[in-house]
């Protein structure tokens, strides 16, 4: 069984996050929420609340995906939940009937996913003159110097903009594709995990990161369950 609940702030009364779980433990830990949740409650206070309860895992993911478009999210400029996808993941290694896994993956496939079509930033690295402080006796390749001139003239070589990017695959535990990335770091920043774990489980240095499945993409990706 699994019960949805959302999380209020006291100050305005405004929902910030909607979530589901088999218990209530799971509606008031803090672990495993995102920064932008951490950022809230590391300011304000805030209620849990438990808005319905005796749910089927399968029904509770489908209210939470109706509740999360309710509501709407904040970094898609809809409302006002700091929910970083449209819910109906559930919590990590549950198992789902073929027909959710489907539906879910087909919301999270190319131009339905979050991050289609959009260009990751860079940190600044403090201009010009910080870059070539920092380079300053070093050797470097023609192609290397070049990149490091376009970055100090403001143009975004990182994420999906590098030339080097691989297509990055989610799959949950059973093997079937949850949703697909241009780049590794648009991956990380969906699920809130370091680049570089999301690197090491699509080398197979590791078996899983955040309770997910990664594989480099091929140029024919396919909605079929991993042999």
């Amino acid at each position: 069984m699994a019960l949805i609940y959302q999380h209020r702030r006291k100050d305005t009364g405004e929902i910030f996050y909607v979530g589901i779980g088999s218990t209530k433990k799971r509606a008031n830990i803090k672990s495993g929420r995102n920064k932008y949740w951490h950022n809230i409650v590391a300011k304000v206070e805030y209620v849990v609340e438990i808005i319905e309860e005796n749910l089927t895992w399968e029904n509770a993911c489908k209210r939470e995906v109706e509740l999360i478009a309710k509501i709407g999210r904040k970094d898609l400029g809809l409302g006002t939940l700091v929910n970083m996808t449209d819910g109906g993941e559930g919590a990590h290694g549950r198992r789902f009937s073929k027909s959710t896994i489907r539906i879910l993956s087909e919301k999270k496939l190319g131009d339905k996913n979050p991050m289609f079509g959009k260009k990751p930033g860079i940190k600044s690295i403090g201009g010009l003159e910080r870059l070539r402080k920092f380079h300053l006796g070093r050797h470097h390749s023609e192609e290397t110097i070049k990149k490091l001139k376009q970055i100090a003239q403001g143009k975004d070589y990182s994420g999906a903009n590098n030339p080097k990017a691989r297509k990055v695959l989610q799959y949950n535990v059973e093997g079937f594709l949850i949703a697909e990335y241009n780049c590794i770091k648009a991956a990380a920043d969906i699920v809130n995990a370091q680049p570089s774990n999301i690197s090491s489980a699509c080398a197979g240095r590791v078996k899983t990161v955040k309770g997910f499945i990664w594989k480099y993409g091929t140029k024919k990706n396919q909605l079929l369950k991993l042999l």
